[in-house]
């Protein structure tokens, strides 16, 4: 009765791992998806001069930067194209709660020796003349932390200071109201429910049979 019982357990401790091993997977692959955007799209270079820097996409987006890090020669900007599946997929299921994905952007800067720095307190100001209504700008971390950042709109054009964060996504507004400033973590729990389905009817027969063997037992030493 006791290697019954331990099969039981020994099974339920399996799934459990297996649940937890297909979250950290599906959160590594969300992460590559990411970090592939910069390899496979063209990027929009500006040098930075007396403290601005500004490029304008084949959309005739402009992005105009100030308040440059300290270091930074120049400005890099990679738009994220809906033509990249993988990574549009991904940034729409991370702003799930938040609201819709137009247009994504990796901004950030470049030393003298073309070294990275991140864009962290730069102001950014973007001018999208098609994009309609009052859309939100959100920063999105390469495992899938959203932040609602503080901006200002004035008809086209949205502007807010960036926190340093990988990509930057203008969405429009989700139903609900979020305020400014609010982090929105990603727990990268999209596990398959089969798996948690099949732990819930392992954990329910087993209470069921530990239950029907203790009144057995209870019966037998009962009759004694």
């Amino acid at each position: 009765m006791r290697k019954t019982i331990a099969l039981f357990l020994s099974l339920f401790l399996l799934l459990s791992q297996s649940v937890a091993a297909f979250a950290i997977e599906e959160e590594k692959q969300a992460d590559v998806y990411a970090r592939a955007v910069r390899t496979t799209v063209g990027v929009y270079p500006s040098e930075i001069d007396d403290d601005t820097a500004e490029v304008t996409t084949e959309d005739d987006i402009t992005i105009t930067v100030t308040d440059i890090p300290e270091g930074a020669v120049r400005l890099m900007v990679v738009p994220v194209p809906k033509t990249e599946r993988e990574a549009w997929a991904w940034i729409t299921a991370c702003l799930e709660d938040t609201g819709t994905p137009i247009h994504t952007f990796d901004i950030y800067f470049e030393d003298a020796a073309g070294n990275r720095i991140n864009a962290d307190g730069a102001t950014v100001t973007i001018d999208c003349p098609h994009c309609s209504g009052t859309p939100k700008v959100c920063s999105l971390t390469t495992n899938g932390a959203v932040r609602i950042l503080n901006d200002s709109a004035n008809g086209a054009s949205v502007t807010f200071t960036t926190d340093g964060s990988s990509y930057y996504v203008i969405a429009d507004k989700a139903p609900a109201d979020h305020p400014g400033d609010t982090d929105i973590p990603q727990t990268g729990d999209n596990s398959n429910i089969v798996l948690w389905s099949g732990i819930l009817v392992l954990s329910v027969i087993a209470l069921f049979f530990l239950i029907f063997w203790k009144r057995r037992k209870n019966g037998e030493e009962a009759n004694k």
